[in-house]
């Protein structure tokens, strides 16, 4: 089947038809001559393109290689007592079990998960060109093929088919179908026959499903609620509804779009309590796939795996990132709705206990001069650092003024590199929201915070997460801060978290506007309004043996600047 748009032009996923892989132009195009799956404009285009593609068009080359000297091999052998001729023909259905066929199978699995490593709707049509025919080859499916299809048919937009083939393999052993045990050896029976199933009803016989299938049907059952609950904008008189602004519809909810008996409230309704349910169920099957699947990581495949586990939870996502990365406001979404579920990071260090309680010893926050216990600081700007620079450049350039030695770091690597050191940074200064999406640099800050470095979560941070995030974050600290609301008041000095010579030598209070945080304990709001009653602008809390602050603004305001200072150790 050809990969088609969107009826109004638009896809609701990243694929796209053929197009440049430099400018997207979209004709005429040059197929590279290596993986023939990725298209160019011209040479020059393709040239400059080569440092990039190399590695992806050289893996798709060698394997399809192997893979056309295997079936050479395989079509060409004559029949023995161990393998049958013409085997293609005479065993398909049924591969597997003959051990002279696997070299086959194993090296077309290679080319399949080649052509995967590239994002076009041409390479996600040929790798599933070659899974589904493996298990028309093979359908008792030793390789596990199924549970990669569902997501691949997602990302080319074939909803219908994809929750076909999701209910057939949800059936086919349960007390309805084939007297409650599908009797893989009997090719006569219809395999994967099921079409046109009702994808709005109910998750019920979905349950039992493998992890990956329970993670693309969530997938589903969220862009069915989109398009349905954008359906009921549209047919809202009362709402500023434009459609050049909207998620193009997929295709289940455009096939019933006319239809009268669809009551599109109830529906939306309906489905919208399926995908909670789902997002509950995929937690109770492996408490880690959530989590795994919010982050900013590449999966990898692992070796081995036992159900519940991290690793477990790593192949599911290898299987399925590219379709929830590819659905327009799903990763969104799901970051909100799944923070419930969120464990509290347990960390890597000793003595890196959490908590929410007031430091005694928050007067030594005011650098006394001549000591020589100047912090050292490390400054995260793993995103936008030049915006940082623009806007908190002179905020930046105090802290090197009076810190007794500061570092950058503007990679996941330089990060990973300094927080290892040791002696660790004694004070880190979070300028963006990348830790929030950056796993490895997340749980490395936290064990320093839990060993006892400070850690301020200020500069662009505030502005630079969705609501799913910044919770998800507090969430693993183990602490019960959330979102608030996010507004320009006035914020006053607390006398309960902040008196004596510190808060002499503070502002006691500025007009400010920030993303407040909810949930924080009266010993740590710094900072509060009237207008915000229970939620702080700024806060600062014993965590572990370290101290964590937050700084809300978002304007870089000179008070604030101050603050942040104050926290750092370097108000002198």
């Amino acid at each position: 089947m050809e990969y088609q748009d969107t009826d109004d032009g638009g896809i609701p996923y990243g694929l796209g038809p053929k197009r440049c892989a430099v400018c997207s132009s979209k004709a005429p195009l040059l197929a590279c001559g290596g993986c023939r799956v990725v298209h160019y404009c011209g040479a020059a285009h393709q040239s400059a393109d080569r440092p990039r593609h190399k590695a992806a068009c050289v893996a798709i080359r060698k394997s399809r290689e192997r893979l056309e000297y295997e079936e050479a091999a395989l079509r060409a052998h004559p029949g023995d007592a161990i393998m049958p001729a013409d085997v293609f023909n005479t065993r398909a259905g049924s591969f597997w079990g003959i051990y002279g066929t696997r070299d086959y199978m194993t090296a077309r699995f290679h080319a399949a998960d080649a052509l995967l490593k590239v994002d076009t709707a041409v390479a996600v049509e040929a790798a599933l060109a070659h899974l589904t025919d493996m298990l028309r080859l093979n359908r008792g499916d030793n390789q596990g093929l199924r549970d990669i299809v569902p997501g691949l048919l997602l990302r080319l937009g074939r909803e219908q088919e994809c929750y076909d083939f999701l209910k057939w393999w949800a059936v086919v052993d349960d007390e309805d179908h084939y007297n409650g045990r599908y009797n893989w050896g009997d090719l006569t029976l219809p395999y994967l026959d099921i079409r046109g199933v009702d994808a709005f009803e109910s998750v019920d016989k979905c349950r039992g499903t493998s992890l990956s299938h329970l993670a693309i049907l969530t997938l589903l059952k969220l862009r069915i609620r989109l398009d349905l609950e954008q359906l009921e904008r549209r047919d809202d008189p009362f709402d500023d509804y434009d459609p050049a602004f909207c998620r193009p519809l997929g295709s289940i909810v455009r096939a019933r779009m006319g239809d009268p008996r669809l009551n599109v409230s109830a529906t939306a309704a309906a489905v919208k309590r399926q995908y909670h349910e789902l997002c509950r169920v995929v937690n109770d099957v492996n408490p880690h796939f959530w989590d795994l699947l919010v982050d900013d990581e590449t999966p990898v495949l692992p070796p081995y795996y036992s159900p519940g586990s991290v690793e477990q939870a790593q192949m599911s996502l290898y299987q399925c990132q590219a379709a929830w990365r590819e659905t327009e406001d799903a990763d969104v979404m799901i970051d909100s709705d799944t923070v419930k579920f969120t464990s509290v990071y347990k960390g890597r260090l000793p003595n890196t206990g959490g908590g929410d309680t007031q430091w005694h010893g928050r007067e030594n926050l005011a650098r006394r001069p001549g000591t020589n216990t100047d912090p050292y600081v490390l400054a995260l700007h793993l995103e936008q650092k030049p915006l940082f620079d623009a806007v908190h450049g002179s905020l930046f350039a105090q802290i090197t003024s009076k810190a007794k030695k500061t570092e950058q770091a503007t990679t996941e690597e330089a990060a990973l590199a300094i927080l290892g050191r040791e002696p660790p940074p004694s004070v880190i200064f979070v300028a963006d929201g990348a830790i929030t999406r950056q796993r490895k640099v997340r749980e490395a800050v936290i064990d320093r915070l839990r060993g006892g470095a400070t850690v301020v979560l200020a500069g662009s941070f505030s502005s630079m997460v969705t609501m799913g995030q910044f919770d998800r974050f507090f969430a693993r600290l183990g602490l019960p801060w959330e979102r608030g609301s996010y507004e320009r008041t006035t914020v006053s000095l607390s006398p309960t978290a902040v008196n004596g010579q510190l808060a002499a030598r503070l502002p006691s209070g500025y007009s400010q506007k920030a993303l407040f945080v909810k949930n924080v304990a009266p010993s740590a709001a710094w900072y509060t309004s009237t207008e915000t009653s229970g939620q702080a602008a700024v806060a600062f809390a014993k965590v572990g043996l370290g101290r964590l602050g937050y700084v809300g603004d978002v304007n870089a305001e000179e008070s604030s600047d101050t603050v942040i200072l104050a926290m750092c150790g370097l108000l002198g």
